[in-house]
């Protein structure tokens, strides 16, 4: 083989490297949680023990259309795979259903939470980027991946990431067509102005190999985040409280 073929092999495999790279998700110091024990389930509802309480239940449904209203607070069965989530050990541990069952905090759908408007913001699929009041805003990075309005309606979640534009093209909103979405970064915004509440942070997620299924606690001090698989989560606490 000749020294320009050689040369050209090498070019072409570092450029490929680089451009995997470049796809690649980095990983904050967010904790990943495993929750491959609901067997791939699409849809999951949250509630706390009891009011004003700071832990998390996690309940999933394995069905594939919208869950009822009346399964959302029926009692889980035996059976059922319940995790808890400890905020000061970051802990997500598997629990019996009766504590789902025991618990008094309010139950949020949240497949029903993102079906909810999520105006005076708006959504420019043309460019991916989000809009108040038909104005741009500035997010953490310039493509967005999700937008989900707070159970109170102050506020709204909202993912970005960087995308590469080789082939940005995708028939499902969000889901980053043939490019990389690179790290997301969630932030919290009011409704009442546009405005920032707190920090943007880093999530350990990337729309190569996830969906960005998004759900507030009730008292909205959490937002979940879910891949599309139903086998990882993360948490982010929002420092946001009800009311406030």
């Amino acid at each position: 083989m000749a020294f320009r073929d050689i040369l050209m092999v090498v070019l072409l495999s570092l450029g490929g490297l680089l451009l995997g790279a470049s796809c690649r998700r980095r990983a904050p110091d967010l904790p990943v949680y495993d929750t491959a024990d609901w067997g791939g389930a699409g849809q999951f509802v949250l509630r706390s023990s009891a009011p004003g309480s700071t832990d998390l239940l996690l309940r999933a449904f394995a069905v594939p259309e919208p869950v009822a209203a009346h399964r959302v607070t029926s009692a889980p069965s035996p059976d059922s795979v319940i995790y808890r989530y400890q905020p000061g050990a970051q802990r997500l541990e598997t629990v019996r259903a009766s504590a789902w069952t025991a618990a008094t905090g309010e139950v949020c759908d949240c497949v029903a939470q993102e079906a909810q408007p999520i105006d005076p913001f708006g959504v420019d699929y043309q460019s991916d980027t989000l809009t108040f009041q038909g104005r741009a805003v500035t997010t953490a990075k310039p493509s967005l991946a999700n937008v989900v309005p707070s159970p109170s309606g102050r506020y709204v979640a909202v993912v970005s990431g960087e995308r590469t534009r080789r082939h940005s093209f995708s028939p499902v909103p969000f889901m980053g067509g043939g490019g990389c979405i690179e790290q997301h970064y969630h932030e919290v915004l009011k409704r009442s102005d546009g405005t920032r509440l707190g920090a943007a942070v880093a999530l350990p997620l990337s729309s190569v190999n996830w969906g960005t299924m998004a759900c507030w606690s009730c008292d909205e001090r959490y937002v979940v985040y879910r891949d599309s698989a139903g086998i990882i989560l993360c948490i982010v606490p929002t420092d946001v409280e009800r009311g406030e």
